[in-house]
């Protein structure tokens, strides 16, 4: 039987060979536009078949030729009882055909027919009658086309200045194609974002407000489906208007009433995902937008992202804990952004003792869901972006609070310290932009990630460990905790990661970030140094630390004087206890000069002078 449809599949091979021969010998002795239109009909078909190849296509393109196309493209006189489109929907269908091959996808002359596409997908809103088979057949192809061009560069600058205004329309009208309208806007949102804003900003603009206003007008169903179109073209995006527009705070106000009621376990997570997505977009800024007029947005926002939290955790098995992945990374991003607000807009979000007290409970009880689930995750998993949102927003907690489930956070020091450490810390990882690394714009990476050697995965880890500073401080000023660190290596990471950030060659390497990272590892440098120096006398990293901090404060020339002024800290703590290598003494004392350098230039400052301190006290 399966010999039978073998060779089947053989003779129909041969057989569509044998007609595409045919076909092209026509088009190439054909006397009249008759004879090419009768050639062309069958290799529309041909051409569409799995079994053409690449070359097959160019042969045909080649054959029929642009010129021909273009005629068909601006033939208006069709013979009598035809559809008015026939001609114009052959020659769609020739170029979807030949837009499946890469190379002509991207040619010249098929790039110069957008203005064509771009009014084709917009038949049905200027159509005084229904749509007609032909119609329906001529925007499928446009639509191919368009996301054959979509996949290229080049490609996608063209459809931001040509084709987004069409396909706005389309989606705000929600005429026939809408569904794929949308899949190639967020595609240029997602690629092109930049160009895009730039492009069409009141376009965009004027797209959201009018989705927003539906999401607040609507009370069925339909309320649902904006829910989703607005999360789908907003998650996306890098790119939204820097100041918060009016669209963003109605739908904040939506997001807020609509959480009050009682929700089904969908509606409930496509509010949570909107939800994340702006605070991704705004953070604080669009939380306290309307806080005065409606103080409880924010404690409900927090209360339902932590008992979802738990909810997913402590209650379901694996496999439904797979299908809520997307839901638990906004939960955990939801987290992640509320803990830095109420740290960072403490008189802004203004909340009572009683509220702070509460929310203090449910971020424990869903901390301690998530400290117990990455008891069970492996080394190889912690790429998952379950598991990146849930250290982001574990980390965020403990900067904040370790005197809460301390036990468990030790427990999972040797495997966080492991992770940072199974390779070295190095490269150049400017590729990059770990700050917009979310948990929610993970999910379609992850999958093509090649752990060792892979560039995100070391911008991946490297942005944990910058989370993880303050908390690590806090936990290596007590000796349980400090003990399990130093035990597990951790003293030797954090070195390797010092030399890391001050090697950086990168155009961040002064930026506020590197610098306060600087100033944590000098605390938890200091924490052992001052609390464990039988440690540091013994450790052959601690000679490794010094001879970094010294050859930092000899030739350092773009490094923050607070920075500057904690390394040196560390190094003169370090020279007490560890004994500095002859060969390196000149370096050392090179070190000492600029240190004394350092404090002339500080005790000649005038008050006021001095540079803020960039972190707070730990």
């Amino acid at each position: 039987m399966a010999t039978a449809t073998g060779e089947g599949n053989i003779l129909a091979a041969d057989a569509e060979v044998a007609a595409l021969e045919r076909c092209l010998k026509v088009l190439k002795t054909a006397k009249s536009d008759t004879e090419i239109f009768a050639a062309l009909l069958l290799i529309t078909k041909l051409a569409r078949a799995e079994t053409m190849t690449s070359e097959d296509r160019g042969k045909i393109f080649k054959a029929v030729g642009f010129q021909f196309i273009n005629r068909l493209l601006n033939t208006e006189s069709v013979p009598e009882d035809c559809d008015q489109h026939m001609f114009q929907s052959l020659a769609l269908t020739l170029l979807a055909c030949f837009s499946t091959d890469p190379n002509l996808a991207h040619h010249p002359e098929l790039l110069a027919k957008i203005p064509f596409l771009s009014e084709t997908i917009l038949i049905p809103r200027l159509s005084t009658s229904d749509v007609s088979v032909h119609e329906k057949a001529m925007i499928s192809d446009a639509y191919d086309i368009l996301q054959a061009v979509a996949t290229s560069e080049g490609g996608r600058k063209r459809l931001c200045e040509e084709v987004s205004e069409s396909l706005v329309i389309v989606i705000k009208e929600q005429i026939l194609g809408h569904d794929r309208s949308l899949s190639i806007l967020s595609s240029l949102l997602y690629h092109n974002s930049d160009d895009i804003w730039m492009f069409h900003s009141d376009l965009l603009n004027g797209l959201f407000q009018k989705l927003a206003v539906d999401f607040h007008q609507f009370q069925d169903a339909e309320k649902f489906k904006t829910f989703e179109l607005l999360t789908s073209l907003l998650s996306v995006t890098s790119t939204v208007p820097a100041a918060v527009p009016d669209w963003a705070v109605r739908i904040r106000d939506t997001i807020s009433g609509v959480l009050r009621n009682k929700l089904g376990e969908d509606h409930r997570d496509v509010c949570l995902q909107l939800a994340a997505t702006m605070l991704h977009h705004y953070g604080a800024t669009w939380v306290l937008q309307g806080h005065q007029q409606d103080e409880k947005f924010f404690p409900l926002l927090v209360n339902l992202a932590s008992i979802e939290v738990r909810m997913i955790l402590e209650t379901m098995n694996q496999e439904k804990q797979l299908s809520k992945a997307a839901v638990l990374c906004c939960c955990f991003a939801i987290l992640e952004r509320c803990i830095q607000l109420m740290v960072c807009n403490t008189e802004e979000i203004n909340l009572g003792g009683d509220v702070i007290y509460q929310l203090h409970t449910v971020l424990t009880a869903a901390f301690g869901a998530a400290t117990y689930h990455l008891k069970s995750v492996t080394k190889e998993q912690f790429i998952d972006p379950v598991v990146v949102s849930c250290l982001r927003a574990l980390f965020m907690w403990l900067a904040e609070e370790t005197a809460q489930l301390k036990s468990d956070v030790i427990e999972l020091l040797p495997l966080l310290i492991d992770f940072w450490s199974r390779d070295s810390l190095h490269g150049d990882l400017e590729a990059m932009d770990v700050s917009s690394l979310t948990s929610h714009s993970l999910e379609d990476n992850s999958k093509e990630i090649d752990l060792p050697s892979n560039v995100f995965y070391h911008q991946l880890r490297e942005d944990l460990i910058q989370l993880f500073l303050p908390g690590l401080c806090h936990l290596t000023a007590e000796k349980e905790s400090r003990d399990v660190v130093l035990h597990n290596q951790g003293f030797s990471m954090l070195v390797s990661y010092t030399n890391h950030l001050l090697e950086k060659k990168t155009l961040d390497a002064g930026s506020p970030a590197v610098e306060t990272s600087i100033i944590t590892l000098s605390n938890i440098f200091l924490n052992v140094i001052l609390q464990d120096p039988s440690f540091v006398r013994e450790s052959d990293e601690s000679g490794n630390l010094l001879l970094i901090l010294s050859s930092e404060l000899k030739s350092s020339v773009n490094r923050s004087q607070t920075s500057l002024l904690h390394i040196g800290l560390v190094f003169v703590s370090l020279l007490r206890i560890k004994p500095v290598v002859k060969e390196f003494e000149g370096t050392v004392q090179d070190a000492v000069v600029r240190i004394g350098s350092l404090l002339a230039d500080v005790l000649r400052s005038k008050p006021g002078q001095l540079e803020p301190t960039l972190m707070r006290k730990h």
